[in-house]
């Protein structure tokens, strides 16, 4: 169940990627995008610990929200889950401004 929420995000995350590359082809000028609204569109990743060692989300993460951030559309939140067995605390870094 979890592995499959796993592939729905990721899918979700790469048809993201591909309207910003998209969205990068038909406007040169990044000041200019914005949504449809005419405000920035909201992104939360959640990265943090990995079932597996298929995934390296400390090296995917930052270069999600850069290609995120380059789009010009988008304001990206990070939370980072702490490892599983408790104690840990849930981080939060608001990559843009």
């Amino acid at each position: 169940m979890i592995r499959n929420r796993y592939f729905i995000l990721l899918a979700v995350l790469f048809c993201v990627l591909a309207m910003q590359k998209a969205s990068a082809q038909t406007s040169a000028n990044p000041a200019a995008r914005t949504s449809a609204t005419g405000h920035k569109i909201r992104v939360l990743l959640l990265d943090g610990q990995s079932a597996g060692a298929y995934h390296n989300w400390k090296l995917t993460t930052p270069a999600l929200v850069k290609e995120l951030e380059d789009a010009g559309i988008f304001e990206v939140d990070v939370v980072t889950a702490p490892q599983s067995g408790g104690g840990g605390r849930w981080e939060r870094t608001s990559s843009s401004s």
